[in-house]
């Protein structure tokens, strides 16, 4: 699955996958036909479920299982810089409220990498926090970390704790996945993110022309995802996608953190590495 090409003119070779492979170590096999109702490559994954090599191809573009996050370039840039200047200890960035610097993940209307969040979960200055916290304690006596929502019933969590984990998305046959729903299992109200799909500079059909057409389709942001969550403690994210159906994998997260949480495996993880998912990483 593996050759070795040398760079024209620069005198030196470097290993590329053989036609129809692709991955860090040439390990998965491409989907041949992404319309024949197929499972091609052997992954378990037939047509528009084999996100890498077919949520490009037209047959594939509107199928449920491709509409995953279209994040901008601007987008990732920011999050980036967010990340370089927080690791410089950036003086001037500090000054900036944690959720003031990551808001535009949910709260950039169409653009929102995380939809249908009520921001006032995310808000560490929600208006109404501490009168319902008061209020709460005084009842019950707990001076746990919990409040009272607008409706006046209970509702754990830390919110004024926000943080953001990433993460990438895939299957040990198929590679990446697109199109992953991802949640806070207990808090539906915080809203859910997509992995990423292909990018659309990067839409070349996978099926079609030589090798080197084949790996500039590849597309390596294809199955990661953003989402925000109150940090401080245990945080359950559930993973939904046909026909893995949903996967619940539990994370400590620090407050005011961006939490790098590695692979995400969406099939045979017992197998793979005991249950559990690779070790995190805070940014």
């Amino acid at each position: 699955m593996l050759s070795v090409k040398k760079v024209n003119g620069e005198g030196w070779w470097h290993c590329e996958c053989n036609y129809g492979y692709y991955g860090e170590y040439c390990q998965f096999r491409a989907e041949s036909n992404c319309e024949d109702g197929e499972d091609n490559d052997e992954d378990g994954l037939t047509d528009c479920e084999d996100s890498t090599e077919c949520c490009s191809h037209n047959s594939c573009l509107s199928n449920s299982l491709c509409l995953g996050s279209f994040v901008s370039t601007e987008l990732l840039l920011k999050l980036s810089f967010i990340n370089e200047t927080k690791q410089q200890e950036n003086t001037t960035l500090e000054q900036i409220p944690f959720f003031e610097r990551v808001r535009f993940l949910f709260d950039s209307a169409d653009l929102s990498v995380q939809r249908y969040a009520d921001i006032r979960l995310l808000d560490p200055k929600f208006v109404n926090f501490l009168i319902r916290f008061l209020v709460y304690v005084s009842i019950s006596g707990n001076m746990g970390w919990s409040f009272l929502t607008i409706d006046g019933t209970y509702q754990p969590g830390t919110y004024w704790l926000l943080s953001v984990l990433r993460g990438r998305i895939l299957s040990i046959k198929g590679g990446p996945l697109a199109g992953v729903r991802v949640s806070v299992a207990d808090h539906p109200q915080q809203g859910f993110s997509l992995s990423r799909s292909f990018s659309p500079a990067s839409s070349a059909t996978a099926l079609e022309g030589s090798q080197s057409s084949f790996e500039n389709y590849i597309d390596t942001s294809i199955g990661e995802f953003e989402l925000a969550v109150n940090g401080g403690a245990a945080v359950i994210l559930q993973f939904v996608r046909q026909p893995f159906g949903r996967v619940v994998r539990t994370f400590f997260v620090p407050s005011n953190q961006i939490l790098d949480v590695g692979n995400v495996w969406m099939d045979s993880i017992e197998e793979k590495d005991g249950g559990e998912n690779e070790a995190s990483t805070t940014l």
